[in-house]
This record gives C-alpha cells, structure tokens and sequence, in this order.
C-alpha cells in the first residue's frame, strides 16, 4: 500500500510540473511578429501620422503597455496623380521664393549649373550669372572674398538654414553664402 501511494504521489508531482512548465511557457498561437517584420510594416504606410500611431503601437506592445488608440485600417491604394502643369526647366525655379513677385513652387535643395560671367564690386563681394538666366549675388553679411579666375566655370548651389542658400565653386570647400536676384 505504500508503494502504491509513493507512485501515486510522483505521477501527481510530474503532472503537476507539466501543468506548470505550459503555462509558464510562451504559447507559440499569441507570438508577435518578429519586431523587424512590425518595423517594415510601418515604414510601408504613407501617411506621416498614421505611420507614427504604428510605430507607438509597436513600442508599447514591446513595453507590454496596452495600446490607448485602436488600430488603423490600412489606406487604400491611391488613385492616378493629378495632372501638373508643365513646369519650367530643370534648376529654373531654384531659390525663385528670393524673386520679387513669384510664388514659391515645391522645389529641390541643391542645383548645378555651368557659370557664364562673375563680377566683384568694390567692396569684394560678387555676383554670378549662370547659364540658365539666373543671378546669385554673395551676401554682405559673408566675410569671405573671391578673385574671379578662369577655371570657376560652375557652381552647385545648396538650400542651407531657415531660407538661405550656400554656394560652391567648381566643387570647392569654400561655401558662400548668396541670395538669388533673377
């Protein structure tokens, strides 16, 4: 009879940690995504907002926090673009904001072109037509100089900082700061 119960006894203990070991143990049907996966999903949606609520979903899932805002549904796909007006040539409208009388169009933030004159004035700073009518002058607030020389034959103009632009010579370090006349 003791026999029996010492049996009786061990099977009731290991049934026992079983139990306890599959509870305790993840259950493979609730597994997230793996976080990767989770992150592309998000970076697939276009909208800035709606991308952002997935990416706090993500985060608070992954800190076991419960998620305040409900799921979005995913955008549908959008429609044809809208036909634009054409639109002038490549560069044309870089820094036209600085033109008196135009309206700012959606615009890249940096340019090439190949240079067909600079002029200094007598205080040093100097002003440069490109090859696509446009005119850059150097602004008086930049301290720095140039003496025109025949190898300056093209610029790369950048946008830079809270509406300024920042100009280049013939791929050079040196950045001058201009604005843009014409």
């Amino acid at each position: 009879m003791k026999q029996a119960m010492a049996t009786a006894l061990g099977w009731r203990q290991k049934v026992l940690a079983v139990l306890l070991l599959s509870v305790a143990a993840p259950l493979p049907a609730t597994a997230q995504p793996p976080l990767n996966a989770q992150l592309a999903s998000c970076l697939a949606i276009f909208g800035s907002v709606e991308r952002l609520a997935c990416y706090d979903r993500i985060a608070r899932a992954a800190t076991g926090q419960a998620s305040a805002v409900a799921p979005l549904a995913p955008r549908p796909a959008p429609g044809p673009a809208p036909q634009l007006p054409p639109r002038a040539p490549a560069g044309q409208e870089f820094g036209s904001e600085q033109v008196r009388g135009r309206t700012p169009p959606a615009q890249s933030s940096r340019m090439a072109a190949d240079i067909t004159g600079v002029t200094v004035n007598p205080f040093g700073k100097f002003t440069v037509t490109l090859a696509n009518g446009q005119v850059w002058r150097q602004l008086d607030s930049d301290d720095r100089t140039v003496r025109p020389r025949k190898t300056m034959h093209s610029v790369r103009i950048e946008r830079g900082l809270m509406g300024s632009y920042n100009l280049q010579f013939n791929d050079s370090s040196l950045v001058y700061k201009v604005s843009r006349s014409r």
